[in-house]
């Protein structure tokens, strides 16, 4: 006598739509969760670094930092080794920077500043070297 499999397609086929709109159904219900929090005020979004760049060497990086400053970190200890950039380093017309890019050489920052989108990708912007 041969044993067959038990078949449960006709369970799955009717337990999957009944899972799916009871999770649908609470989920939409779930307190403090609103398409609002999550599309306008980027409630659950990853709080990300901004401004970072990798040194060529790589054993540091180097941060924009609130105050204008560009500084140096090291990637071992997470501490603060230099200054690169101090923000009185920058004229008083500067009252933002948008971003900043080393040359190959990391002697020179070149500086985005006024940034004025245009369409999708494109943007205009003054740019200084340093």
């Amino acid at each position: 006598m041969r044993l067959r499999k038990p078949d449960y397609t006709h369970e799955i086929n009717w337990i999957t739509p009944v899972t799916f709109l009871t999770y649908v159904s609470f989920g939409q219900n779930a307190p403090g969760l609103s398409l609002d929090k999550i599309f306008k005020e980027y409630h659950f979004y990853p709080n990300d670094v901004e401004s970072y760049r990798s040194a060529a060497d790589g054993e540091f990086y180097t941060v924009l930092e609130p105050n204008l400053s560009i500084v140096r970190y090291d990637y071992k200890t997470g501490r603060n080794r230099t200054v690169i950039m101090p923000a009185n380093a920058l004229p008083d017309t500067i009252l933002s920077i948008h971003d900043y890019e080393f040359c190959s050489d990391e002697s020179k920052i070149l500086l985005t500043t006024y940034v004025k989108k245009i369409y999708r990708h494109s943007f205009e912007a003054r740019f200084l070297d340093i």
